[in-house]
């Protein structure tokens, strides 16, 4: 705003005697001109903030399907946030669409939400509200008319439990096939004698209608995050760990509820706060936000999207979609993990992830970093997970969930799943119902 000889607008408009209250009219009038200007100036230098600062969007890389082996892949991206294009169209639920998934998974139970812009909830998302599965999609995703934005974003109660049937159509991508699995790596011993790694948690479904939004967070386990698209789009928005933790270090704390911020009000002249936004930012109380790079990119049907650990993300669902996530650790970015938890005093599930992969032997707040790393992997399971990674084939396809698990059939998964999550509100009718819908619908090759 600097002119030539040194002026500025900001001078002139402070300056320039028509902003100046006039003292004849009496000390109220005075007064009443004194505020009139003081607020003008305020109003003046919130437009000039506004307007000095914009978001730094750049877009994310995007990778051909098929380009990459799996370590050539977290040589070159381990630490980027990246789009793979056509990554899934060997997927057999490609295709399916929402009247197929609502088909599939229809007897389920579901946590919905809304989105709140004023909200401090995990993504500004409220008003939850249980539906079956079969009547969110016909009522609030397929018809057109419902108003109302509900948005079905995973949680912890993952696919295998939910629909347990789209094992066999949504493999897991062959570059996440080997990794430590988050929460619980206990293994389950079956009828077979064999140990078997079973995690229903994850991947998570995510479901919901154009119009849908998440706001930027962190998740409370700040693993590998990759999401799958099946149908619709979504647009992400995301800051590296390396921008967040330099210019945003909000969570290096337990919690996972959106950060916000006390702010004075020049319109209410009261103290209110404000939520951090990354759809529609407010650039005057997260001036930070126009420091960092902000990574946008639409993941269309058929693609895949990738975040190295600890990645700020918003999301943004232009037209109706549904999607698979999971996060976890992999070999690749393990040392990246453990400096994460350790510079964010181990922040969120940090310390029940290390306790859990290092089976209770290394408690992360009493070893150094070198030392918890030592720890760690020196613990059998860490073992395990290395050497399967190191000596893994490069040409290595997608897996089932019910092949990681090192169950000869979908079959067997499905019952051990039911077995371990007898306490769930969908319970085994979800399995009951798949190994119907299987024997009638799907037939493997």
């Amino acid at each position: 705003m600097l002119r030539k000889g040194g002026g500025s607008y900001i001078h002139d408009f402070l300056s320039n005697d028509t902003y100046k209250p006039r003292r004849k009219a009496g000390r109220t009038n005075g007064l009443t001109c004194t505020y009139v200007g003081v607020f003008s100036v305020l109003a003046f230098l919130t437009w000039y903030a506004r307007s000095a600062k914009k978001l730094h969007v750049v877009p994310m890389p995007r990778v051909p399907a098929g380009s990459l082996t799996k370590k050539e892949f977290f040589e070159q991206y381990g630490d980027q946030a990246v789009i793979i294009e056509g990554g899934l169209r060997q997927h057999p639920a490609i295709g399916l669409g929402l009247e197929g998934l609502r088909d599939l998974c229809g007897d389920a139970t579901v946590e919905t939400y809304v989105f709140d812009p004023k909200s401090d909830e995990w993504g500004g998302h409220v008003d939850q509200k249980l539906l079956k599965f079969d009547e969110y999609i016909d009522e609030y995703v397929l018809n057109e008319t419902n108003l109302e934005k509900r948005y079905f974003p995973g949680g912890l109660v993952g696919m295998p439990i939910v629909c347990p049937v789209l094992e066999i159509l949504t493999p897991v991508l062959s570059y996440f096939t080997v990794g430590y699995r988050v929460v619980s790596h206990e293994p389950e011993f079956g009828s077979d004698g064999k140990s078997h790694q079973l995690v229903s948690h994850q991947p998570e479904l995510f479901v919901g209608p154009g119009g849908t939004k998440t706001e930027i967070h962190m998740d409370r386990y700040p693993g590998t995050f990759w999401m799958a698209v099946y149908f619709g789009k979504k647009t992400f928005r995301t800051i590296s760990y390396e921008d967040s933790i330099k210019y945003m270090p909000y969570y290096n704390n337990d919690g996972n509820a959106r950060w916000e911020k006390e702010t004075y009000s020049v319109t209410t002249g009261q103290k209110e706060k404000r939520p951090l936004a990354i759809w529609n930012p407010d650039l005057e109380t997260f001036p930070e936000l126009a420091k960092v790079t902000i990574w946008e990119g639409t993941v269309n049907a058929g693609d895949w999207l990738y975040l190295p650990p600890a990645t700020l993300h918003g999301v943004y669902n232009p037209e109706p979609f549904w999607a698979l996530t999971s996060m976890d650790i992999y070999p690749p970015l393990f040392d990246k993990f453990i400096d994460v938890c350790v510079d964010t005093n181990f922040m969120g599930k940090c310390s029940d992830i290390i306790l859990d992969i290092g089976q209770n032997k290394c408690n992360p707040k009493s070893l150094s970093r070198e030392d918890l790393k030592k720890c760690l992997r020196d613990s059998p399971y860490v073992q395990s997970i290395q050497k399967q990674y190191d000596d893994e084939q490069q040409d290595q396809l997608d897996k089932f969930l019910h092949e990681m698990a090192d169950y000869d059939s979908f079959e067997s998964w499905c019952d051990a799943i039911c077995a371990r999550t007898k306490k769930d509100k969908n319970g085994c009718q979800a399995c009951d119902n798949a190994l119907k819908v299987k024997s009638s619908r799907i037939s493997l090759h």
